[in-house]
């Protein structure tokens, strides 16, 4: 691994422009846009600006201890590296990277179904706490597949993601026409990745095939159309297909893609161990509401027990801070980890932990608190009180 090659980076603004800087423009915007005119993708991450910290003072923060347990798994800090479909467009040794680092680091690591490296690549390198990212797919054949492949490998949790039944468009990306949809790929595209010889001699090693579950597919000789990933999704998802999915995993399971405070019960008494409070980030449905916003009554409906892990907008440490407060567990982030690997690799991607874990630390001992406990029962001003809070 090369060396200093974060340097100076000093923030996650930095190691974004970074990765602007070293990815065709095409690819970043497949990153870093989102649904419809972004709205909720914006909202996201202006969330974590409302709530406002009261600090306690002369709390003697000498020793902290960040350590958690999340979906059965220690923690050092209560993060979630998010799954990420698509990473191989970045770098096919993305997932690789990232699952790396986020072993070193002592954080969970969350495996997309749509990676780039198969699920037991990844668990070879990944020996920390990981969990497997799952869609209900229409071949239910593979879908029982990759659910024995992640238990023999030893993804410790599994999260279904059910937000994905149709997908807004996201303009930013779409203008690129990547895919060469109804007439070819525009010279402009062409242009702009003629623009990085490197990432185009890296992106041979992927063979054709943009994602695992492509290449299986392919591996059985079918066909792989254009509407390929619309077509893997199921439609037709009821609660009952939940349960039956739990009862035979018989592990930790969180489900994805949960808003509405309803959908968090219905998830629960269908066998969810974790609610994942989860808008994709924007990227699939603009109008919905910051999900930091939606932590406090997702908790008063749950109640406690049950973990609530937030996820979207996250840019600095001190927002988990936050979002413990208001009754989440962890958190779970994407984006800034896809501009780590874009930007150095295994080595972008550990800056950003490092940047985000510190951030954390420093926000814990302004507040004067040390430990996880006394983070959750933290009072933030223009805030819900977390009824489920530590008490003492």
């Amino acid at each position: 691994m090369a060396r200093n090659r974060v340097k100076g980076w000093s923030s996650l603004e930095d190691v974004r422009a970074i990765a602007e800087r070293r990815l065709p423009r095409p690819i970043y915007d497949f990153i870093a846009s989102a649904a419809g005119s972004e709205v909720t993708a914006k909202a996201n991450v202006e969330a974590f600006g409302v709530p406002q910290f009261l600090p306690r003072i002369a709390m003697n923060v000498t020793s902290i201890d960040t350590s958690t347990t999340i979906m059965g798994a220690r923690l050092s800090f209560p993060l979630i590296v998010a799954p990420m479909g698509g990473l191989g467009m970045i770098d096919p040794d993305a997932e690789l990277q990232l699952a790396k680092a986020a072993s070193d680091a002592g954080v969970m690591f969350c495996l997309s179904s749509y990676s780039a490296r198969p699920l037991e690549e990844v668990a070879k390198v990944c020996t920390g706490p990981k969990m497997f990212q799952v869609y209900m797919l229409a071949d239910d054949g593979l879908a029982r597949e990759y659910l024995g492949l992640a238990k023999d490998h030893g993804y410790g949790a599994i999260a279904i993601t059910l937000d994905t039944a149709a997908q807004q468009v996201r303009d930013a990306f779409q203008r690129w026409n990547v895919y060469g949809m109804g007439g070819g790929i525009p010279l402009s595209t062409k242009l702009a990745f003629a623009r990085h010889p490197r990432w185009i001699r890296r992106q041979r090693l992927l063979r054709g095939a943009m994602t695992d579950v492509e290449r299986r597919v392919r591996a059985r000789g079918e066909v792989i159309g254009p509407t390929f990933y619309e077509e893997m999704i199921r439609k037709d998802v009821e609660w009952d297909d939940i349960a039956r999915l739990a009862k035979a995993w018989s592990g930790p399971i969180a489900v994805k893609g949960v808003l509405n405070p309803q959908d968090a019960r219905r998830a629960v008494d269908s066998g969810a161990t974790a609610i994942l409070v989860c808008n994709h980030g924007g990227m699939v449905m603009d109008g919905a509401p910051a999900t930091l916003d939606l932590i406090a009554a997702i908790r008063a409906e749950v109640g406690d027990g049950v973990e609530v892990i937030q996820s979207g907008g996250l840019r600095r440490g001190a927002g988990i801070a936050k979002a413990l407060a208001l009754g989440a567990d962890a958190c779970m982030t994407g984006r800034p980890f896809a501009y780590g690997v874009a930007a150095a690799g295994e080595e972008g991607a550990a800056h950003v932990l490092g940047l985000l874990r510190k951030d954390f630390e420093d926000i814990a001992k302004l507040c004067g608190c040390r430990s996880i406990e006394e983070l959750r029962a933290m009072d933030l001003h223009g805030a819900p009180r977390n009824a489920n809070r530590a008490t003492g």
